[in-house]
């Protein structure tokens, strides 16, 4: 990525300040500049472009947090350029060139994936980082030390081989894991050593449980082989046992075979063919005793049934008449009741007619049927007139409420004083009203000046370290903010690696007594062999050696340089005694090979130990001197404002406290000058508005506020608008009554002139019906209603005599039928009615087609019976024949000995099969 252009609109101490760095030649760009100059700030810039700007900045101390900018163009490998602009916030801070938001996704391509962590340590690396760095390097540990070591790689590789290495090392091992690869295997491991050691069993315990394991299988054989011998004695004593009473049985079963002396062996199915046959022998004689008698009585009832066929050859006649026979009845009935209904009909009629015309009778009435074919003219003609009536009445109505109104609005003009325009007052109070509330705005200035003066001083009092006024405090010169920030870093690394220090002196600290601690609890535990210890035995023991050697070979007397060494025992026996103590201790080292070991590891831990306890005090004295040069700096920056500082911490919040008091101290003098500016501008429009109310002819407003002055003229002009207004709506309705007072007088003739013509056509039409010509429409419409009943009541008395003509008619032709049926079918009963010789007529046919019925069920019962008996003397001839069969084949003498020949066969096959299951049985047992 390639930066082109920095631009801080509004940063730290930068006010559009513009770095360009797109020059075509490649190169190294160097920003540099004196203390103090804002490169710092620049960096912190960048950053803030690339990754925003952070929630608590301190470069705000220039310009509002909300007011920081921060603009930039940005290219990548491939040649795209990327313009972009950063504000502070919380979300939505990366914008595009037209200030629309962009998503922070869009810087991917640009930074590749390096997070702000890595690009401070990449690219802005200061001197304390380099030297942290450096440590780190030293102790192949930290972030810095990494980024040193991959700069020369151009990339971040080295971190990114550490990051994955570590997470494949995770997954093999952890010591405190039980998922992991090596884990899982160590637990297997471990369980399986403790499954072996669990069911493995000693060698000498293997062998005692082989040999008694033999001893007792020869013990189970010699037992096996005896039970076996047992077993077959038992086995032909229980033969024997189950074989007798099997034999007594087959001999019981031959003298029961005996007894039945000569039998017959019927087939298996002779009992069923035998029973078959007796059933089908009893059923068939029972259906034959049983229908017998039923067909004589069949018969009988046929004898006492009879059928007249000339009743059921007009069946359908008379059915007929006894259908008609009910409306026949009702006809009569109504008869009567139609008759009367007629006759009022009539009457009602004629009352009609003499309301209408009483020269005329019914037989006339015809002359009057024109009214009603031109009734819809003269329901239109007659609903004309009261129309005509109420528009002359309306048009006379409205004349005079016009004619009223006109002279009411021309005395309400001449009422009306005379008033100029209102335009010159308007702009007056316009001019003043653009201003806004000016009364509100002195005041709410005034009031804003006495708290913030208020402010100011009690802000003073609470301002520390400084003994200045108010008036010398925007001139007071102050450390700058990054000052102060860069003396608390430094600080804060001061005390955090003088912290570091003491911790991990505190932990070697605790290390080293464990160790002595350790070493302690060995030395009571027993001397502990060492090498050491065992090469000066052992050089003792060569020296002894040697001495034996020049005395017994050489002769030599070594009484005296052996004096020191033989501790009142003689040589051979001290050399001896040192010879099995250099094989105890040498015996010792092997067994006590771990006790060894841990002691030298000890020791040499305490050495080390110690070694790194001096190395870090000496440290903590270098960072005391340290800090103590930097107390003397960050008390040399505070000397030209006579203050004797405190932590940077406090300062900074000093500096808070300072930057607050001084802006209000400013903002309290562009109060009092925003206020002297109002009030020249409330006495102007004052003036002016007076001016505007005596040339109205009112007094001058007293008021010293602008207000009172405002409404007064706002008052005056709405009442000159109000009367300019009235004047113009009265001059617009005299005009519009006017018009319509003429309007009304036309409207008035033409209204007479239709009513005139109408009552003209109204007598014409009367005298065409004979009806007198200032005869009402109300009157004209009665007689027609009248008129219209008269013709229906008439038409209705016509239906009802069309009707009884009918009953007439009707009645006359059913006698006729009915006389001509009763003497075709029952001439001996002419004498009855007509409706009884109906009714006697359909009960003779209902009993004919009674007794036919019936006379068919009985016939068909008779044939069946017939049938029923023929079927069960055959079936009878044949049982019998098949008894005399089974007889002969059971060669007895008659039916009655067949069921004792059945049972001796039975008998016999019984015995033969318990014979040979008796014979088949003994033959198992052998």
């Amino acid at each position: 990525m390639k930066i082109k252009q920095l631009i801080f609109s509004a940063f730290g101490p930068f006010t559009e300040k513009h770095l360009i760095f797109d020059q075509h030649e490649k190169g190294l760009q160097i920003i540099y500049g004196p203390n103090e100059a804002g490169k710092s700030s620049a960096l912190r810039g960048l950053k803030a472009l690339l990754y925003g700007i952070q929630e608590r900045t301190l470069d705000n101390f220039l310009h509002a947090a909300k007011e920081l900018r921060i603009n930039g163009c940005l290219q990548n490998g491939d040649g795209k350029e990327l313009v972009i602009s950063r504000r502070k916030g919380r979300k939505n801070t990366l914008l595009d060139g037209c200030g629309n938001v962009l998503d922070e996704q869009v810087l991917n391509p640009f930074l590749n994936g390096i997070k702000l962590p890595l690009f401070e340590a990449l690219f802005g690396i200061d001197h304390q980082a380099l030297q942290q760095g450096g440590q780190e390097i030293l102790e192949q540990k930290g972030e810095v030390g990494q980024t040193l070591f991959s700069a020369s790689l151009g990339s971040h590789s080295l971190h990114t081989v550490l990051e994955q290495l570590d997470v494949e090392a995770e997954e093999l091992f952890k010591p405190r894991g039980s998922n992991q690869k090596i884990n899982a295997s160590l637990k297997l491991f471990s369980d399986l050593k403790k499954e072996i050691k669990d069911i493995s069993l000693p060698s000498r315990d293997w062998d005692i449980k082989r040999h008694e394991l033999d001893e007792l299988t020869k013990e189970l054989s010699e037992i096996q082989s005896e039970l076996k011998n047992n077993w077959r004695e038992v086995t032909r004593l229980i033969r024997i046992k189950n074989t007798l009473p099997k034999l007594a049985g087959h001999g019981d079963l031959f003298r029961e075979q005996e007894t039945l002396g000569d039998v017959v062996i019927l087939p298996d199915d002779f009992v069923t063919r035998h029973l078959q046959t007796v059933k089908a022998l009893e059923a068939a004689q029972l259906l034959l005793d049983k229908t017998t008698p039923r067909l004589d009585g069949l018969k009988d009832e046929v004898e006492k049934l009879s059928v007249n066929q000339d009743f059921l050859d007009q069946a359908e006649t008379i059915e007929d008449l006894h259908a008609r026979l009910g409306g026949h009845r009702k006809a009569l009935q109504d008869k009567p009741h139609l008759k009367s209904e007629k006759e009022q009909l009539l009457t009602e009629a004629e009352y009609l007619l003499k309301d209408v015309r009483p020269d005329l009778d019914l037989k006339d009435i015809e002359v009057l049927r024109p009214i009603l074919s031109r009734q819809k003219t003269i329901t239109e003609l007659g609903n004309r007139k009261a129309l005509l009536l109420s528009s002359v009445k309306q048009v006379v109505t409205n004349q005079n409420e016009t004619e009223t109104q006109l002279k009411a609005a021309r005395k309400d003009k001449n009422n009306l004083p005379d008033m100029a325009s209102s335009e010159a007052i308007n702009l007056t109070i316009n001019a003043a009203r653009k201003l806004g509330d000016l009364d509100g705005l002195i005041y709410s200035t005034q009031s804003d000046i006495q708290k913030l003066q208020s402010l100011c001083v009690d802000d003073l009092s609470r301002l520390s370290l400084w003994d200045g006024i108010l008036e010398d405090l925007p001139a007071l010169s102050v450390p700058n903010r990054e000052s102060v920030n860069h003396f608390e870093k430094s600080f804060d690394d001061s005390d955090k690696r003088i912290q570091k220090l003491k911790e991990k002196a505190e932990e070697i600290g605790t290390a080293l007594k464990a160790a002595m601690l350790n070493l302690d609890v060995m030395h009571l535990a027993g001397d502990v062999p060492t090498e050491e210890d065992l090469v000066e035995v052992r050089a003792v023991r060569d020296q002894i050696w040697k001495l034996l050697r020049r005395e017994w070979i050489d002769s030599e007397d070594v009484s005296l340089e052996s004096s020191h060494l033989l501790a009142g025992d003689s040589l051979p026996d001290t050399f001896e005694r040192r010879m099995l103590d250099t094989d105890e201790l040498s015996d010792r080292l092997r067994r006590e090979a771990e006790r060894v070991h841990a002691m030298a590891s000890l020791q040499a831990s305490e050495k080390a130990l110690n070694l790194q306890l001096s190395e870090i005090n000496q440290g903590l004295d270098a960072c005391t001197v340290e800090k103590s040069q930097l107390d003397d700096e960050w008390n040399s920056i505070w000397t030209i404002c006579r203050i004797i500082p405190r932590t940077p911490r406090e300062m900074r919040l000093w500096l808070d406290d300072q930057e607050k008091l001084r802006n209000k101290v400013e903002q309290l003098k562009e109060y009092k000058q925003k206020n002297q500016g109002l009030e020249r501008s409330r006495i102007t429009h004052i003036k002016l508005l007076n001016e505007q109310l005596v040339d109205a002819g009112n007094k001058p407003s007293k008021s010293e506020n602008l207000e009172p002055v405002l409404t007064a003229c706002e008052d005056l002009s709405k009442q000159i608008d109000q009367v300019n207004k009235q004047r113009d709506v009265l001059n617009q309705t005299i005009d519009r009554l006017d018009a319509d007072f003429e309007s009304l007088s036309d409207e008035h003739l033409i209204a007479t002139k239709e009513l005139e013509s109408w009552l003209e056509e109204w007598r014409k039409l009367m005298k065409g019906f004979g009806l007198a010509g200032n005869s009402t429409p109300s009157e004209v419409s009665d007689i027609t209603d009248k008129l219209r009943k008269l013709f229906d009541t008439q038409k209705d008395a016509g239906k009802l005599q069309i009707r009884i003509n009918a009953i007439d008619e009707d009645a006359d032709a059913f006698q006729k039928q009915v006389v001509s049926m009763m003497n075709n079918m029952l001439p001996e009963e002419n004498e009855l009615s007509v409706e009884d010789a109906v009714i006697r007529l359909n009960s003779l046919l209902a009993e004919n087609q009674s007794n036919k019925k019936q006379l068919k069920q009985i016939n068909t019962q008779i044939e069946d019976a017939k049938n029923e008996i023929q079927e069960s003397k055959s079936t009878i001839e044949i049982m019998t024949g098949r008894l005399d069969s089974l007889v002969l084949e059971a060669k007895c003498g008659e039916h009655s000995q067949l069921e004792v020949a059945q049972k001796k066969s039975d008998e016999y096959r019984r015995i033969k099969r318990e014979l040979k299951a008796i014979e088949q049985e003994l033959i198992q047992l052998g």
